[in-house]
């Protein structure tokens, strides 16, 4: 579960800004990354269906939505852009975390957050794309 202490510890208290918003959800993923990789098995559990605490998970959607709508896309797609960011970054942690187990080495977080990041906010698709 998306416990209230782990909001407290990773989301940002400064409000992303137009002309931050990317360097604002940089520093919320590297904090996802340190707390839930700081906590064994805590990025595996939280990238299986489980139940949230509402209030807390609550305030880092709106957040991580707030940040995608200073950078100038409207809501439906920052609401997307949420969906994209959360799954992608929560499913890399549970895959670093059990390669880490495994002993197959450390994936690189830096890339994976590069390419992620510049891919977003989501925009509509392109006819013929």
């Amino acid at each position: 579960m998306v416990s209230e202490v782990m909001v407290e510890r990773i989301l940002p208290v400064d409000e992303p800004g137009p002309g931050q918003w990317r360097s604002w959800l940089r520093r919320l993923a590297w904090s996802m990354h340190d707390e839930f990789l700081a906590v064994p098995g805590y990025a595996t559990r939280t990238s299986r269906p489980h139940r949230h605490n509402a209030e807390s998970f609550g305030r880092l959607r709106a957040g991580v939505v707030r940040a995608f709508t200073a950078s100038g896309v409207p809501p439906e797609l920052a609401e997307q852009s949420w969906y994209i960011f959360g799954t992608s970054l929560v499913s890399w942690l549970a895959a670093q975390e059990q390669a880490l187990d495994l002993g197959d080495g450390e994936p690189r977080f830096e890339l994976f957050l590069d390419v992620l990041l510049r891919g977003l906010p989501a925009r509509e698709p392109i006819d013929g794309d």
